[in-house]
């Protein structure tokens, strides 16, 4: 049994986000909604991963991901590492083990996933895919972060605090961590990441467009223009299997302007 077809779902899900976030502005929405609604953004890439990886070792990976995720905020809550000292807030859903939301590693765990794929598409070799992947992680937390903290969604030390320089350095180390424990997990099927990375950037294009918006009504202005980039760079590789994302990219502004 498969599971919905990612080029339908992300759509749905993209609609339905877009739909909540305009809602947002008008009604308290409950903690549960909004986590189930950031759960259904990340599942274009969680559906198009268990599809193309269905054998044991690909569960296997998925699971052992989602529990990595767990553990790391359940340590950074209680020591500060690697993120800083991170207060979560009451809007992604019951808390679990040591106050950690429920819906925060099926967030966070695709992420890291469209992250390996996107620099094993990018680059060849295994070691630059490495450091490439926790490039485009820190780069996504600089635009969810600071509209994150903005929101209330959750904050470092106070209300009051913006986000430290620590803790983009502690995405970096998820980032090695995370495409490290995919390339040991998945053997020589971490390669086929690349190649796939039309299906698993899906959820960051919502996530990335959702956030973008949020930035522009802030006026944070930076985290508005890293999403900008990073919209328009998970578009171009949403269109494409085969070519290198930046021949798509310009193909795409290309055929825009025609």
């Amino acid at each position: 049994m498969r599971f919905p077809s990612f080029d339908s779902l992300w759509f749905i899900v993209a609609g339905s986000l877009l739909a909540l976030l305009f809602v947002s502005f008008f009604y308290t929405i409950p903690s549960e909604v909004i986590a189930i609604g950031f759960f259904l953004s990340a599942l274009p890439t969680s559906s198009a991963f268990i599809n193309n990886n269905r054998s044991t070792r690909g569960m296997v990976t998925a699971a052992l991901l989602l529990f990595v995720m767990y553990g790391i905020y359940a340590v950074a809550v209680s020591t500060g590492f690697p993120f800083g000292k991170i207060l979560l807030g009451d809007a992604f859903g019951a808390k679990l083990y040591r106050g950690v939301p429920w819906s925060f590693p099926f967030i966070w765990a695709p992420v890291l996933i469209a992250a390996s794929s996107v620099a094993a598409h990018v680059f060849r070799s295994p070691l630059v895919r490495f450091f490439g992947a926790a490039a485009f992680v820190v780069l996504f937390d600089l635009l969810v972060d600071p509209v994150a903290v903005r929101m209330g969604l959750w904050s470092f030390g106070s209300a009051s605090a913006g986000v430290p320089l620590f803790n983009y350095f502690g995405w970096a180390l998820v980032g090695l961590f995370s495409s490290g424990m995919l390339f040991f997990a998945l053997g020589h099927d971490w390669f086929d990441l690349g190649k796939s990375a039309d299906e698993y950037v899906k959820s960051l294009l919502i996530s990335a467009t959702f956030f973008s918006l949020l930035a522009v009504e802030f006026r944070l202005v930076f985290p508005a223009l890293i999403g900008l980039f990073v919209c328009l760079a998970m578009l171009a590789l949403a269109n494409t299997k085969e070519k290198n994302i930046l021949e798509t990219a310009t193909e795409v502004i290309i055929r825009r302007k025609a």
